[in-house]
């Protein structure tokens, strides 16, 4: 919106934690230059699979996979930002955002009330548990540690996405391994699941590993980091209204079936920013696709039968050149190439979910999220403790 030529509009950002530390880390993969290419801690320009049967190694052609450190993230948007005179910041806690009869939308933190034009709104909400077969709540959690070994380990031009060498237990568990240096790498265990693990849990699969399939006994731990991503097909927004447009993890925009999400946000923005500029408003739902459709048998797959996860990806990465792979998770594949990677994996698993899809039916009931106290709605009034914002 800064780049576009707003300088017009009074632009408040509002978050309650004031964004000083290095909370998270991002990882994707592109072709050619992006817009964070300076920020880029590290670049692998191979990866490997592993499961039971070895390691498979691919040369990732004109990919590369990058990994952003959320605290070099910060400082250069907000920098950046900074240099704007109508872009504010306000550290605070969202606690309401509604419109009212009039068509104005509001928003209430913890201190203060502000009323706006447009919201956009990145708050999501967890998705209600749910026992339709067209709607699935898994969710992508982990933990990792940064180690640093005492011998070199690690090979720094190569990225392990996906280690199923460890135990399943009815989920699809993997492990990342990241190296920056011979020395030093992130370390991830990963799970598709709906249930999360207690931290013990995490750090018991990581130590074992760790020791007893990285063969390293002697290593210091010296940054960690959990999290989860939600893998669903469910609507995340928290707040509804035609002013109030969803964006980031609360509009969908996480890949249900992996949760990737860094470039397609970045794509979004844009796509977001130039309508604004030229005075149209987004559609809040996505059209339908082919690729969502994709995304809906595998999240049947992993919701139902989990562990067979660990097969699908296995035919995936061995019958498959790497560049075909990540063109179809960017979404950027043909058909023929489709046609390519369904062809070299199990059928039976997809041909039954696309049945139970079809013809299965569950009774869904749901409670809402939240409901706005009308005394608080009336209560309102623009004046000296409100202010107007874009």
């Amino acid at each position: 919106m800064s780049q576009l030529g707003l300088k017009d509009q009074r632009i408040l950002i509002i978050d309650q934690d004031n964004k000083v530390s290095n909370d998270r880390t991002w990882c994707f993969w592109s072709e050619g230059d992006h817009p964070f290419q300076d920020i880029v801690h590290h670049s692998w320009p191979k990866m490997s699979f592993v499961d039971d049967r070895g390691a498979v190694r691919s040369d990732m052609g004109n990919y590369q996979y990058h990994l952003i450190r959320g605290i070099d993230f910060y400082q250069k948007v907000k920098a950046l930002l900074k240099q704007q005179p109508n872009v504010h910041f306000l550290t605070d806690k969202v606690e309401n955002i509604y419109q009212t009869e009039a068509d104005t939308t509001v928003v209430w933190t913890t201190n203060k009330g502000f009323t706006a034009d447009l919201v956009l709104n990145s708050i999501f909400r967890r998705p209600a548990e749910t026992h339709a077969v067209h709607q699935y709540n898994l969710q992508q959690h982990f933990m990792g540690w940064w180690i640093e070994t005492d011998q070199p380990q690690f090979d720094p031009g190569e990225a392990r996405l996906m280690d199923f060498s460890i135990e399943q237990q009815g989920d699809c568990r993997f492990m990342y391994i990241l190296p920056v240096s011979a020395t030093k790498a992130l370390v991830e265990f990963t799970l598709f699941s709906e249930k999360i693990l207690t931290r013990e849990a995490y750090e018991k699969v990581l130590e074992d590993y760790i020791r007893q399939q990285l063969k390293i006994e002697h290593y210091k731990i010296y940054e960690k980091e959990k999290g989860r991503i939600p893998m669903t097909n469910q609507n995340l927004s928290r707040f509804e209204g035609e002013h109030i447009i969803p964006i980031g993890t609360a509009a969908g925009w996480v890949k249900p079936s992996t949760g990737y999400a860094f470039l397609n946000i970045q794509k979004k923005s844009q796509a977001l920013a130039e309508s604004l500029v030229t005075g149209n408003r987004p559609a809040q739902v996505s059209p339908r696709n082919r690729y969502q459709f994709y995304d809906n048998l595998l999240l049947h797959i992993l919701t139902n039968w989990g562990s067979l996860g660990k097969r699908i990806f296995s035919a995936l990465f061995r019958n498959n050149p790497t560049h075909r792979i990540l063109t179809f998770l960017n979404e950027r594949s043909t058909l023929k190439e489709e046609v390519l990677i369904f062809g070299s994996l199990p059928y039976a698993p997809f041909l039954r979910a696309l049945w139970q899809r079809t013809f299965r039916n569950f009774n869904k009931t749901e409670k809402p999220f939240f409901s706005i106290p009308e005394e608080r709605v009336r209560s309102l009034q623009v004046d000296g403790n409100s202010e107007k914002v874009f």
